[in-house]
């Protein structure tokens, strides 16, 4: 599938000139997705996703060339947002395009574009699809880029891919003048959810972040790192006797510095520490015990929220939208916070406004059954919740 937006940028009045930039932003069709839950996101390091995304630009200049065109030039920070968003697809399993990339490229660019891709196992697989699909080629073999970025992510062994190119005039070094970071907030600290007991699973609720946030965990017995902890849940081994359980969540999103929040620990866990290890005198910093219900006393005053969702449109043709319309309340009271609703695999989210959103699909371009999911994200008063999914049409 093939998305192309066109955006017209007028100057000032004083030059009577126009810039008008062309920014085709294309999809690619999943080849062998595989649904995996987000604990089981597994990073590339940094060194294989470097030499993968190496060889995806230089396989693309080798196409480029074939044609008689330019080769195109690594740009650090096109690879640092192409990285960026390889990853959110990888941490979420969301799949498409990010909300205006183009806000994220070095200044002074005059045409851009980006390619994503997913399921392809080598770097030359993945140029292959995209030379084979008539808009990611156009992107590949347009005369004018010069610059190019790439990333690339895993989701358990699903790859995820991502190419932004853009054009910048001759002797402007995209990477010269890079952006300054800017700020990464989280409205609450995160908890863990469950009993710090040997056996028993706890669950990381990492609280409200800003959109397009990638986040990964580190989950700490004491004050160290446990090895291979690193997902959404852990859990509790006799090894942890003794000691108090806690979850470090880091929030990352390009062109902000990361930030990393740790929640108040649990525990100790019941039995004997092992003798020298770690936990063997462990106390909180003010001498005492580490609280062992803190998290699920937090969790357990959250109200729970009642969800209505109404389709306007359960039957729609081929390239046409819907809208959705989502109520949600709590204790008799219209209900504050944002909604994000799927068709298939496409979110989009919405803001509540007395208790109302009204989310507008993007193009049905699939025929076939579509089903509409909608969950409300919560607040730091109300539970989180989802509605029972929607089956809908696309003729």
């Amino acid at each position: 599938m093939t998305l192309v937006l066109r955006f017209r940028q007028q100057q000032s009045a004083r030059s009577h000139r126009h810039l008008v930039l062309f920014i085709v932003l294309t999809l690619i069709a999943a080849m062998a997705v595989t649904t995996v839950k987000q604990s089981n996101t597994v990073w590339a390091n940094s060194s294989s996703a470097n030499s993968f995304e190496a060889e995806v630009l230089r396989l693309t200049n080798i196409e480029r060339t074939n044609e008689g065109l330019n080769p195109l030039t690594w740009s650090n920070e096109l690879g640092g947002y192409s990285r960026y968003w390889s990853e959110y697809m990888a941490a979420t399993g969301y799949w498409g395009h990010g909300p205006n990339p183009w806000n994220s490229y070095p200044p002074g660019w005059r045409g851009a574009a980006e390619n994503i891709a997913t399921g392809q196992r080598s770097a030359a697989s993945v140029v292959a699809a995209w030379m084979n699909s008539e808009g990611h080629r156009a992107n590949i073999l347009q005369p004018s880029y010069t610059h190019l970025g790439v990333g690339y992510a895993l989701r358990g062994t699903t790859p995820y891919w991502t190419q932004n190119f853009a054009q910048y005039s001759p002797g402007v070094n995209p990477d010269a003048n890079p952006k300054p970071l800017g700020s990464l907030t989280s409205s609450t600290t995160p908890i863990i959810s469950g009993s710090p007991a040997v056996g028993a699973t706890l669950t990381a609720v990492p609280g409200q972040w800003d959109e397009f946030v990638v986040l990964s965990y580190q989950w700490l017995r004491g004050t160290t790192s446990i090895s291979g902890a690193t997902g959404t849940s852990y859990t509790v081994q006799d090894t942890d006797a003794g000691c108090s359980i806690a979850v470090r969540v880091t929030g990352y999103k390009y062109g902000a510095a990361k930030v990393s929040l740790t929640s108040v620990p649990i525990g100790p866990v019941p039995g004997n520490p092992t003798p020298g290890g770690p936990c063997e005198n462990e106390t909180t910093p003010s001498g005492a015990k580490p609280e062992t219900k803190s998290a699920t006393k937090n969790t357990a005053k959250k109200r729970t929220a009642k969800i209505r969702v109404k389709v306007a449109k359960k039957k729609v043709r081929q390239g046409k939208r819907t809208v959705v319309t989502v109520r949600v309340g709590s204790a008799g009271k219209p209900a504050k916070g944002k909604v994000a609703v799927r068709f298939g695999k496409k979110r989009v989210v919405g803001k509540l406004k007395n208790g109302r959103a009204r989310v507008k699909s993007p193009r049905l371009t699939t025929r076939g059954k579509v089903k509409v999911k909608v969950r409300y994200r919560g607040t730091s008063t109300i539970k989180a919740k989802r509605a029972p999914a929607v089956v809908m049409r696309v003729r």
